[in-house]
């Protein structure tokens, strides 16, 4: 379903796009645009809702689009030298960001893994709007180096242990496309999308390596899990442990015993 925004972005009575509408000026590439030049950005985006498993236009080879990410959870991977690497975006996110001033990279395919909301603009004219403006090629180029540093941060720390890395991960996925839980208590947050063997592809991680850090989270009582579903409990602690001020053992009680104090030694008679 796609809807072009009025050109005020608010003179509409449809609640679905005014409701895109103000979460896109919420989102920084937007807020980081002088007035005139958002509003005549908005002139050319067009608001889309895409369902579970949809292929997003614009990122798929020859849709020639990019995308605007207002809420939801995409699975976007990309190939180089036959190697294939799987990333999650979310809200705020921009899909295409390097095609718009790198017209020879490869596109990345991208599936919905939510429902997806976006606003999307033909890339032929994101280009141009991004070299006659440097307003828009800055915040093109602040989209890419945001990308680097959460790859950095989030994927690329192969020297933390497996635990460290899973619940740094879920921390992104709450930061981007969590929801605050509606069944757990206050500080308890919900994030829906990829599958646990999705979690370890794009960590790098076996799956039986995945399943044994969700078993040690949900026996230290802060996670539970369903399909494609993860509501963590207490988001400190997620926090400690993805900075490695907690141990699992140590928050779990679940350490070996300590050893036996020695008897005394009785003297002899």
């Amino acid at each position: 379903m796609s809807r072009r925004l009025p050109p005020d972005w608010m003179a509409t009575l449809n609640e679905r796009v005014i409701r895109q509408a103000e979460r896109a000026r919420s989102v920084r590439f937007f807020t980081s645009l002088p007035g005139p030049v958002r509003d005549a950005l908005g002139d050319h985006l067009v608001s889309r809702q895409y369902g579970k498993g949809d292929r997003l236009r614009g990122v798929a080879p020859g849709a020639g689009e990019v995308h605007f990410v207002l809420s939801g959870c995409v699975a976007e991977r990309t190939t180089s030298a036959g190697s294939a690497t799987l990333r999650f975006r979310g809200a705020d996110s921009l899909l295409g960001d390097v095609e718009i001033v790198n017209e020879a990279a490869d596109p990345a395919a991208a599936e919905c893994l939510t429902t997806t909301w976006t606003l999307s603009c033909a890339m032929s004219r994101m280009r141009m709007l991004a070299e006659s403006d440097i307003s828009i090629m800055k915040g093109v180029a602040a989209s890419i180096a945001e990308r680097l540093e959460t790859n950095d941060r989030v994927y690329a720390n192969s020297r933390h242990s497996p635990i460290q890395r899973v619940c740094t991960l879920l921390l992104e996925l709450h930061r981007t496309s969590g929801t605050s839980s509606r069944l757990l208590p206050d500080s308890s947050v919900e994030v829906s999308g990829p599958t646990q063997a999705e979690l370890g592809e794009a960590l790098m991680l076996g799956r039986a390596t995945i399943e044994n850090v969700m078993a040690e989270m949900r026996m230290m009582g802060i996670l539970t899990t369903g399909h494609r579903h993860y509501a963590v409990k207490h988001v400190d602690v997620l926090r400690s442990l993805a900075e490695g001020k907690l141990t699992s053992k140590a928050k779990a009680g679940k350490g070996p015993p300590p050893p036996p104090s020695p008897l005394p030694e009785l003297p002899e008679l």
